[in-house]
């Protein structure tokens, strides 16, 4: 064999092994984004559980006792925002999990 085609079949080798470290390179990678995603993910859980722990109930409750009252829970402003406040947490929630 001449040295010119054991170069070119070294280079052609050398060529292969690079894109194999390349590719375990990326894999590796993703790997850890796979990784840090699933972290995200339970840490947003834990952040959205505890923001919304009791909301329910409270204003449930809220609302009860304000009617208890004679009073529209409907025209407190907190009880209205209650809504479009859980609205958006849900949304910031479960839009990024989908």
């Amino acid at each position: 064999m001449s040295k010119r085609i054991s170069k070119m079949l070294f280079s052609t080798e050398e060529v292969k092994l690079q894109s194999i470290d390349i590719l375990k390179a990326d894999s590796k990678r993703m790997q850890k984004g796979i990784n840090d995603l699933a972290k995200l993910r339970s840490q947003m859980k834990k952040v959205y559980l505890n923001a919304i722990d009791g909301a329910n109930t409270n204003r449930g409750d809220f609302g009860q006792a304000a009617k208890k009252l004679g009073i529209n829970p409907n025209d407190i402003k907190e009880y209205k925002d209650f809504f479009s406040l859980q609205e958006k947490l849900d949304n910031a929630y479960y839009n990024a999990n989908k």
